[in-house]
């Protein structure tokens, strides 16, 4: 199963939240964006637990394989943009608020 439940405890929109820094990390080095404190009412020091747990995940699927063999292979489509090509960053940087303005 690809269910990780220790995400279980976790409330949506804090899953959400982390999602989103970690991508924005991960495609443009951008850290913690001030917006997204501001529309969903969540700080950076609440978020960082959700996103080294995300970031541990993706990187235990990632390198490990399993359970998301068929996943990662069927993200690797074009038509799927290859989006599973890319690689969890190493390292993650602590989360300090930026001027950033975009999403």
């Amino acid at each position: 199963s690809t269910v990780d439940y220790s995400m279980i405890w976790y409330r949506p929109s804090l899953i959400a939240v982390a999602a989103v820094t970690l991508a924005r990390f991960t495609i443009q080095s951008l850290g913690w964006c001030n917006d997204l404190e501001r529309c969903c009412g969540i700080s950076a020091h609440e978020a960082q637990p959700v996103i080294d747990r995300l970031w541990l995940l993706w990187r235990r699927v990632y390198t490990d394989g399993s359970p998301g063999t068929y996943i990662r292979t069927k993200f690797l489509a074009p038509e799927n943009n290859n989006v599973s090509s890319i690689q969890p960053p190493a390292s993650i940087a602590s989360l300090e608020p930026s001027d950033s303005e975009m999403l």
